[in-house]
């Protein structure tokens, strides 16, 4: 890890360290240096925190399919599913925030993502073996599975947090950026499995390549996370071999302006602080600090995080319900069928997410004032009434939203406010701390009400679910 605030590094022998390089690319002056690996490790667990979740988000079309002899659970899935996550996240992390003393975050993070993998080595041989079993047992399976992939995400989202809130805001990016880039890609991942089936004139065959697709896009997770497991392995094995740390008695300040791609260099590229200091210094807390202390810090920015997932967890009802509007004129068009056009539509939301987040790199996209967060937040209520009005079950829409095209520029500005929001606030969190102590319980603080506004917009999205349908 970096160093604390009250205990940089001198810039005698651990300067070189903090320059080492880990790769060279042949034949190229290029070099990874330890930064560098530290910043595609965050990078990558930030990924891991919200493969899941998207995982069985992008998959409610296929659940939905699955469980059409059950009206009452395809219709409910996303919902339900949202509700689980969601309720279990909010206790889950209230709980793990007040744990902190005597913590060992990393530990967090890797027995989060060895939960991970299980449960999704689990969802894949689901969609293998076991294909004819009774829907209510499905959903069941599936809802257990959703409730242990929580669990997983709460451990590794509160340690990787705790960990980058004491290093520079770049590695804060890193993992906010990589949740972002995990938006994205299952939704491609899962858009291609589902083309990727030939046509068939067997319904069973259709069946089982349909099954076989949505395993591999499972699978996906578990690869997800074990690369970054190695990947923070290999992040821990290099703090190791580090040289002692020298007295705290210098400061360092970082630099609200560094640039992400200054992890990347030549070989006279200025060098970088650690990844990981010393177990015993930074992975263990002994100071509990109590919520009205954070709160009295953060609760503007905690109140901005509530305010926008709550209006953004309402977002998946309708984009599980809304079709394409040019299903019937082209009737032979995959891409306009139910299998392709949903996961389509949530693709097109997380790249305005990904989008929003990385703008932020841009300091005239960062928000400043609290209060206008706040206002921000609460505006995007104005997109449901135009989700509504879009063609909902395929039963038509109404005035200008009779297109894919507006439907879809609506999904990418509401996608791209999610994303600003987000990465706003997550990246203002240390400024408004004082201590070490503080920035590592402020990343279960900020969970807390991050998994609270899931939690409401969750149960929200059944009173949209009945006038749905």
């Amino acid at each position: 890890m970096d160093q604390p605030l009250d205990e940089p590094r001198s810039s005698s022998a651990g300067e070189d360290y903090d320059n080492r390089i880990v790769l060279t690319i042949p034949s190229t002056r290029l070099v990874l240096r330890l930064s560098g690996l530290k910043y595609i490790a965050f990078t990558v667990l930030g990924m891991a925190l919200l493969w899941p979740w998207n995982c069985f988000l992008s998959a409610s079309e296929y659940f939905t399919e699955r469980f059409s002899s059950k009206p009452l659970l395809a219709n409910n899935y996303s919902s339900t599913m949202m509700t689980i996550s969601t309720l279990t996240s909010t206790l889950f992390n209230l709980y793990l925030s007040q744990r902190q003393k005597d913590v060992d975050y990393a530990a967090r993070v890797r027995l989060g993502q060895r939960l991970t993998i299980f449960v999704f080595l689990l969802m894949g041989l689901s969609c293998l073996v076991g294909t004819n079993s009774s829907p209510v047992m499905v959903f069941v399976f599936v809802m257990i599975n959703v409730f242990l992939s929580s669990v997983g995400t709460c451990l590794s989202q509160v340690g990787c947090m705790a960990l980058v809130n004491v290093m520079k805001p770049l590695y804060a990016n890193a993992v906010v950026v990589g949740s972002a880039i995990a938006g994205v890609l299952p939704s491609i991942a899962l858009i291609a499995s589902t083309v990727s089936i030939k046509a068939s004139t067997e319904e069973t065959t259709q069946a089982s390549d349909r099954n076989s697709a949505v395993a591999v896009y499972f699978f996906t997770a578990c690869a997800v996370s074990a690369i970054a497991l190695v990947l923070f392995w290999l992040c821990e094995r290099f703090d190791d071999l580090k040289p002692d740390t020298p007295p705290a008695s210098q400061s360092y300040i970082p630099l609200a302006n560094e640039d992400p791609d200054s992890v990347f260099s030549a070989d006279s590229g200025p060098s970088d602080d650690d990844i990981i200091k010393t177990v015993e210094q930074q992975q263990h807390s002994h100071i509990h600090v109590p919520f009205s202390v954070l709160w009295a810090k953060l609760k503007l920015l905690v109140l901005t995080i509530f305010f926008t997932f709550s209006v953004t967890l309402i977002f998946p009802v309708y984009a599980s319900a809304i079709e394409s509007v040019n299903h019937d004129s082209h009737p032979d068009s995959l891409w306009f069928t139910k299998r392709v056009f949903i996961p389509l539509a949530f693709l097109v939301w997380n790249i305005g997410d990904l989008v929003g987040r990385l703008a932020c790199s841009l300091p005239i996209f960062v928000l400043s004032s609290q209060k206008m967060m706040i206002i921000y937040s609460l505006s995007r209520l104005l997109f449901i009434p135009v989700f509504y009005c879009c063609n909902i079950q395929n039963k038509g829409a109404l005035f200008i939203f009779d297109s894919d095209i507006v439907y879809m520029v609506a999904l990418l500005a509401f996608g791209f406010s999610n994303g600003q929001l987000y990465s706003s606030c997550f990246m203002s969190v240390s400024q408004y701390m004082d201590t070490e102590e503080e920035k590592k319980a402020a990343s279960g603080f900020t969970a807390v009400f991050l998994s609270c506004g899931l939690a409401f917009g969750s149960l929200a999205s059944y009173l949209f679910v009945a006038l749905i349908y």
